[in-house]
């Protein structure tokens, strides 16, 4: 009878075990993306990337040619100098522009940011749809009180050469998906 008592309670036992085998398998901590949504994340990274070429092609585009040269040899010295300036050398292009060539640069970087912005909003709707409400409560707390995206970013100075320097050598606001 002992035997026959162990058996049945050594089976019990396994009978939870063997349920938790066949179910599926947890999901991942709490607010990390699914593997669709890292897909999903990718391919608007590489969205971004083209339409960051695409604005710089542009912008280019938008100069002579001695200008072009111009400012191919102010990017080259600060990508050379021990000390580099950026301020200096976003004055430096600023002032060698012209006012239809500013102009030109001024309306597609508008360009590029607004679009940037109206893809950012889709991507994030359809983001949050995808999680669940425990997900989306966490992300609302994680970011609660935070200035991010474009809004914290007003401090980039906004003219011509910095703007232009930023397309064509990156560092802060060069990729405009994350950056204004």
């Amino acid at each position: 009878m002992n035997r026959r008592f162990a058996s049945l309670a050594f089976a019990a036992a396994l009978v939870p075990t063997a349920a938790l085998a066949q179910s599926a398998p947890p999901p991942g901590p709490m607010g990390a993306p699914s593997a669709e949504q890292r897909s999903t994340m990718e391919q608007m990274h590489q969205q971004f990337a083209q339409m960051h070429q695409q604005a710089r092609a542009q912008m280019l585009a938008a100069l002579t040619p001695q200008h072009r040269a111009f400012v191919g040899n102010v990017v080259s010295q600060l990508a050379v100098a021990v000390t580099p300036n950026r301020q200096a050398a976003a004055a430096q292009i600023d002032a060698a522009l012209t006012p239809s060539e500013k102009q030109s640069i001024l309306n597609i970087h508008t360009t590029l940011k607004n679009n940037a912005r109206g893809m950012m909003a889709a991507q994030r709707a359809r983001f949050e749809a995808s999680m669940s409400p425990d997900q989306r409560a966490a992300m609302q707390s994680r970011h609660a009180g935070e200035r991010g995206g474009w809004e914290s970013r007003e401090h980039v100075a906004q003219d011509p050469g910095e703007i232009l320097l930023r397309t064509l050598f990156g560092g802060e606001g060069g990729h405009v998906g994350m950056h204004p």
